[in-house]
């Protein structure tokens, strides 16, 4: 883990979240020829990981096969979840093919990056030391071939009712 993926925002430990989500990554493999990355549960990975630093989200999240039922990574973003519990939307916009956003990043910064024509979102999270991660370590923030809306969130503990 780098250094600069530690600290605490607010009384949430990054680090643990960092570290968390760093060991827990599924990897890619070759399906029919395809790579595919990670298990779909994007969502659920960077939920778990908020919760291992001590962070608000608890069951609150869902992306693909979770296993949990209902929601994908949209409810993230559009019914205000990470906004209710303490995160702050720091930029969005649209990204490159498999690209980055431009704006300065910290560790534990989480992004939503849209798919719009199959209406299915990504979840990740931002690791100095690694880069971007969900249930899989990334290459790049959009992990799709085409350019995607996105949205990066970052706790300041600020909460809306």
């Amino acid at each position: 883990i780098s250094p600069n993926d530690t600290g605490t925002i607010d009384g949430w430990d990054v680090g643990k979240a960092c570290a968390w989500i760093i060991s827990h990554d599924q990897g890619c493999r070759k399906v029919d020829g395809k790579t595919k990355c990670g298990i779909k549960k994007c969502a659920y990975y960077v939920e778990l990981a908020i919760a291992a630093g001590g962070g608000p989200l608890k069951n609150q999240m869902a992306c693909g096969d979770s296993p949990r039922n209902g929601g994908v990574a949209t409810n993230l973003r559009y019914a205000g979840i990470l906004e209710k519990n303490g995160f702050v939307q720091i930029d969005s916009g649209t990204v490159s093919a498999y690209g980055n956003p431009s704006i300065s990043l910290q560790a534990g910064d989480v992004a939503i990056i849209g798919k719009k024509m199959e209406g299915v979102y990504h979840a990740c999270m931002y690791t100095s030391s690694r880069g971007w991660c969900s249930d899989f370590i990334q290459k790049n923030m959009n992990i799709y071939g085409s350019s995607q809306p996105y949205a990066i969130y970052r706790f300041h503990n600020k909460k809306k009712s």
